[in-house]
């Protein structure tokens, strides 16, 4: 006869089925059933934090290798002064230890939020060993705002502090911690 056993999702569960014969269909005892869903969640959370590795990996290799030369629409020298190859047509070599990727990624982040990409860098790390431990995420939203809050206030303190030239203040705290730092200073 036929014999098949497979996996049906359903009602955002997972079934284990045993089809004996054409007409038979009954259901795994729950015990296999919850073993397998275990082991999905946990497979699951490794996935998630072997990408948070990755991510913070990059991230960190591309700003300790960041250069504005790399790109060419971060940069504006005279005419008489030479230049380094860029990513604009007819460029040469990017020096970014991951390529045009990198020098793309660094110089976003390194604008927006200047030294601050280096705690992103950290927090994937402390997220990653979060998911390693089977620590379940609590309130992924929660987390992503309260992250998004601490780039702001760290990209704003480290605009306002030691230099107030704003070519030095962006490359500080980024386009963002030069908005919010000013602002800061113009309302207190």
């Amino acid at each position: 006869g036929l014999e098949v056993d497979f996996i049906v999702p359903h009602r955002g569960r997972l079934w284990l089925l045993e089809v004996k014969a054409a007409r038979t269909v009954r259901p795994a005892d729950a015990a296999a059933i919850r073993s397998l869903e275990g082991r999905l969640k946990s497979l699951r959370a490794e996935l998630w934090g072997i990408f948070f590795i990755a991510a913070s990996l990059l991230l960190l290799m591309s700003l300790i290798s960041y250069t504005p030369d790399d790109l060419g629409f971060f940069t504006h020298r005279p005419s008489g002064q030479a230049r380094l190859p860029s990513l604009a047509p007819g460029g040469g070599q990017v020096r970014n230890l991951c390529g045009s990727i990198g020098a793309v990624v660094a110089g976003f982040v390194h604008s927006a939020v200047g030294l601050t990409g280096y705690c992103i860098a950290g927090l994937g790390f402390l997220w990653a060993i979060a998911r390693f431990n089977g620590k379940p995420p609590q309130r992924p939203w929660v987390k992503g705002i309260s992250t998004l809050s601490f780039c702001v206030a760290v990209s704003a303190l480290l605009s306002l502090l030691w230099i107030p030239a704003p070519e030095q203040r962006v490359n500080r705290g980024g386009l963002d911690g030069l908005l919010v730092g000013h602002r800061k200073t113009y309302y207190f």
